[in-house]
């Protein structure tokens, strides 16, 4: 733990190095690699390496983000990480995996990744609108953080149109929306294709055991 003072201010970080979470009153929260683990299971199905999912030919897969900044800063990272080999760039392609990319900012914020087996990854923000979700049949679809109920519609839309797709869904539910409150409830109802998981702290083979109990026992 370490404060520092900036003018009259104070800022408390509660930042853990090295396992880049968070301690606030003994509990662990935030960054617990939600995004990570969907951007794998995203790539993972692109290249056709998924454990349990068969990627069809030319599959369509989207990223649902609030905004392009975002994604470049939470998402991308990732998404370079599983797909490029030792070695590689975006910025030489083509790669092993990757044929060519549209950017919105080269280099920085992709819109659209095409692979060489004929998959395509687009990123769709939410501040573009319900339309930019409109009109396409899609494979799988990866909402990261909250979107509007009426984006949350057309995905649907989209999934109701396609054959045997799926939506994983990255968040942390801060904004009351009905869509999130809806799915939760179909889990814990065991309504639909829909599961809903709760771990523990202490579950996580991850953290650091020490810390923990050092922070449980104040």
């Amino acid at each position: 733990l370490s404060i520092t003072s900036v003018g009259h201010q104070s800022i408390w970080d509660f930042h853990v190095p090295v396992y880049n979470n968070y301690f606030v009153s003994g509990v662990l929260h935030h960054n617990s690699g939600k995004t990570r683990t969907s951007t794998l299971d995203a790539c993972a199905y692109a290249l056709g390496k998924h454990p349990w999912r068969k990627t069809p030919k030319k599959a369509a897969i989207w990223f649902g983000t609030t905004t392009y900044d975002t994604f470049a800063f939470q998402a991308w990272e990732h998404v370079m990480r599983w797909l490029l080999y030792p070695g590689e760039s975006v910025l030489k392609l083509p790669t092993v995996n990757i044929r060519s990319i549209d950017w919105i900012k080269s280099g920085k914020i992709p819109k659209n990744i095409y692979l060489n087996n004929g998959t395509t990854m687009s990123v769709k923000t939410y501040e573009q609108g319900a339309g930019e979700f409109q009109s396409k049949t899609i494979d799988q679809v990866h909402p990261d953080e909250e979107c509007p109920n009426a984006i949350w519609d057309e995905i649907n839309a989209r999934l109701r149109a396609s054959h045997k797709p799926r939506v994983f869904v990255s968040l942390t539910p801060i904004k009351g929306v009905e869509w999130v409150h809806n799915l939760r409830n179909m889990a814990l109802d065991k309504r639909g294709d829909v599961r809903h998981f709760r771990l523990k702290t202490l579950d996580n083979p991850g953290a650091n055991k020490a810390a923990i109990a050092s922070m449980m026992d104040r």
